[in-house]
């Protein structure tokens, strides 16, 4: 090992990242030196300027050192944190940029782009990934609150403007409910419920009647089948029918016997009705 360790006296690694992981691989002791620079960050990233690294490598270990600084806040570099000299490329001050919301949303990504084993440009699209996912999980929230307060909004309205729901209300106990939406929704419910019930009533009323109408409609059918069968077994009765005996050999023995029966029983008109 050539170079030591840097590590602060709080025991803080602040140089030799990598020869510490390598030292851990090859089971060996590595060689550690203590140090307390005023600012951390300006030694890290003093040392990083001499050390030959990629640039997104480069940008995420300066991107450490300003953020161990207290250099970033809200989502931003601190003003004057970042040299705005006009020899900086425009590269370089995207690459602080886009190293920034690698640290503020996947920080657990920070030292691989740092090692090289992840590239900056894949983190950064990660984190893209994960500030576009928190948003909409921030706006599904705000959405769903909003509506949630409309909602109750509705509820307190509905039961001011309609009598026998506020009645209905009234007449739970106290704590039935622990928001208007829920009285509303529960008033809804026994609404369905009622309107239900109203509806088997109707169809039960509607089938009786139906077979009430199916029975008059049988009635009548026979009624009228007897008004045209009634002027043949009057001409039979009275002896008026050109071949009585005929007719009647012509029907099952108990529809004869029945008719006979019937025949003698009745005071039949001497005229026909």
């Amino acid at each position: 090992q050539r170079d030591p360790i840097t590590v602060t006296s709080d025991g803080i690694l602040i140089d030799g990242r990598n020869r510490w992981e390598a030292c851990k691989r090859l089971g060996i002791e590595p060689a550690i030196k203590v140090e307390d620079p005023d600012e951390v960050g300006a030694f890290v990233r003093s040392r990083n300027e001499r050390r030959h690294q990629s640039t997104g490598s480069r940008a995420m270990s300066t991107a450490l050192s300003l953020d161990h600084d207290g250099k970033r806040k809200n989502g931003r570099w601190e003003r004057g944190s970042i040299n705005q000299d006009l020899d900086l490329s425009r590269g370089w001050k995207m690459a602080l940029s886009q190293a920034g919301l690698v640290l503020d949303l996947l920080p657990d990504l920070a030292w691989q782009v740092v090692d090289g084993t992840v590239a900056l440009d894949d983190a950064y699209r990660r984190a893209c990934h994960e500030r576009d996912k928190r948003e909409a999980e921030q706006q599904r929230i705000r959405e769903e609150e909003e509506r949630e307060v409309k909602e109750e909004a509705d509820a307190v309205r509905y039961f001011r403007e309609h009598p026998e729901a506020k009645a209905w209300l009234d007449n739970k106990p106290e704590g039935s409910f622990d928001t208007m939406r829920e009285a509303f929704n529960a008033r809804m419910a026994a609404d369905r419920k009622e309107r239900m019930a109203e509806e088997a009533r109707r169809r039960k009323e509607k089938e009786a009647e139906r077979e009430r109408l199916d029975v008059l409609k049988r009635s009548a059918a026979f009624v009228k089948s007897f008004i045209s069968g009634f002027d043949t077994a009057y001409t039979i009765a009275t002896g008026q029918h050109h071949d009585k005996q005929g007719v009647l050999d012509m029907l099952e023995p108990s529809d004869k016997q029945r008719f006979i029966n019937i025949m003698e029983a009745m005071t039949w008109p001497k005229t026909r009705p």
